[in-house]
């Protein structure tokens, strides 16, 4: 039971993409919302997911995916790549997960999951039960899923499948995660319009801010914004300092300047001599 395809196994190549549901599903065994089984058939066969997204609540008695129910491999490769999922998922028994249901040697990656996933049973964020498969740079948000990504894992490789806050969503950092090393730009994020990435928006710049000026930096961090726009300071303002007018009595000084952030000093005060007696 499924948003799109119930049963994506084929003895060839096969892709789902471009798609996506935003109704409820709701259903007995291996429930998703956009597939119920991603499966390989043969040696040959290949069967993928990709560039899709759930937003409608899914709901099983027995396995249940904000994506897919199951993605098996039994052929040369079974994935889920660069998918999300905002939908609640619910399996009454057993097997929820954010992004697929049971992970049996199949791969998921680059993707998100920020609903909520429950179950009797084993539950995760991004995949109830992982079968020596690999799950790779996935994100869910720990605020709405406080379980872990996967529920059971029996792996061959896990690696950045984390929790993260809601507002490194909101920001934009995970946007710029699910991106790998930005070769190429799949997720993008509007940043302070969009709570989420999508697969429309602007692309997400990482960079380099500092708690102090440009004379003395300080700390740095890392901000995320639709601009590549580093190094970013606190705005710094010359602050002139007057001139002092020199009598008979007393030297002066001329004008100078100085940061008005770290009060360095721009432009030096230079001493003026007396005027002296006429």
């Amino acid at each position: 039971i499924c948003g799109i395809s119930g049963d994506n196994t084929s003895g060839d190549i096969v892709t789902i993409s471009n798609c996506y549901n935003s109704g409820t599903i709701s259903g007995a065994e291996s429930v998703g919302g956009v597939c119920g089984l991603n499966q390989t058939e043969n040696e040959n066969s290949v069967s993928t997911i990709i560039y899709c997204y759930n937003t409608g609540n899914v709901r099983s008695t027995n396995v249940a995916g904000g994506i897919s129910g199951k993605n098996y491999y039994y052929g040369a490769d079974t994935a889920i790549k660069y998918c999300y999922n905002t939908g609640a998922v619910t399996s009454t028994e057993d097997a929820a997960g954010g992004i697929c249901g049971i992970n049996g040697n199949g791969t998921i990656e680059y993707c998100y999951n920020t609903g909520s996933v429950s179950s009797a049973e084993e539950y995760g964020a991004i995949c109830s039960s992982n079968y020596y498969g690999v799950v790779n740079n996935c994100y869910f948000d720990k605020s709405v899923n406080k379980c872990g990504a996967i529920g059971y894992n029996e792996s061959y490789s896990v690696e950045n499948a984390l929790g993260v806050t809601t507002d490194k969503f909101t920001s934009g950092e995970v946007a710029y995660l699910l991106n790998g090393d930005q070769s190429t730009i799949i997720w993008k994020q509007n940043i302070g319009e969009d709570k989420s990435p999508a697969f429309t928006g602007g692309t997400v710049y990482r960079n380099q801010a500092y708690e102090g000026c440009i004379h003395q930096p300080g700390k740095m961090s890392y901000v995320y914004n639709n601009s590549k726009n580093d190094p970013i300071y606190p705005e710094a303002k010359a602050i002139t300092d007057k001139a002092v007018p020199a009598t008979c009595t007393a030297t002066g000084l001329t004008a100078g300047s100085h940061c008005s952030v770290c009060s360095k000093v721009i432009v030096a005060q230079t001493v003026v001599p007396m005027t002296g007696h006429t």
